[in-house]
């Protein structure tokens, strides 16, 4: 998995998935959340993006912070990594 990959997983995840009453809501969000963290753990920068997934999910209003922002994948990358979005091959 690519840091491009999992920014998306974790864009995708259900990162409240604890509220739910389902059980079965519950137990899927819990595995795939350690299934990402485990990914995270495995791509250099993974843990930094879903540290900061996880503030921007768990901070404003409802949780009586203030509101992170949404993490960009551009903050998580070295310029070299991505050179097809400045135009390069």
């Amino acid at each position: 998995m690519t840091l491009r990959e999992l920014y998306r997983e974790l864009e995708a995840h259900d990162w409240y998935y604890m509220m739910s009453d389902d059980s079965r809501v519950y137990e899927r969000g819990n595995e795939t959340q350690r299934e990402l963290k485990a990914a995270s753990a495995r791509i250099p920068g993974g843990l930094e993006l879903f540290d900061a997934f996880q503030a921007f999910h768990g901070s404003g209003p409802a949780w009586g912070t203030p509101k992170k922002p949404k993490p960009n994948l551009a903050d998580f990358t070295r310029e070299w990594e991505f050179p097809q979005q400045r135009g390069e091959s």
